[in-house]
């Protein structure tokens, strides 16, 4: 099996990998909320026991974290996209600046 054909293989090992990791993501924090919301309104009616107080800071930080590394996730990749693609003026700006160049050395 050549280089290229393993390294093929490995985009599509890391991209299924890294979908179903999104989704389980999307998951943990959909149930996090749901259980925080079940906590709440128990609230709402009375007054929550220690254990119940416990539990709730503990999901609200596990759902925190969870939001911290998506968020870290959408920078990395936005960080990428701008480095491969550049921002919308750059062209612009690149074109002025060699214009400016030619014209100083002429």
């Amino acid at each position: 099996m050549s280089i290229e054909a393993k390294l093929k293989a490995l985009k599509a090992n890391l991209k299924s990998w890294s979908k179903n990791l999104r989704q389980k993501t999307v998951q943990d924090s959909a149930l996090l909320t749901k259980q925080l919301e079940e906590l709440d309104l128990k609230a709402e009616i009375g007054v929550l026991p220690e254990s119940d107080f416990n539990l709730r800071c503990n999901l609200s930080k596990r759902l925190l974290e969870l939001e911290t590394k998506n968020i870290q996730d959408l920078q990395q990749k936005s960080r990428c996209r701008w480095a491969l693609n550049g921002d919308e003026n750059t062209a612009f700006f690149m074109g002025a600046r060699n214009f400016t160049r030619k014209k100083c050395y002429m």
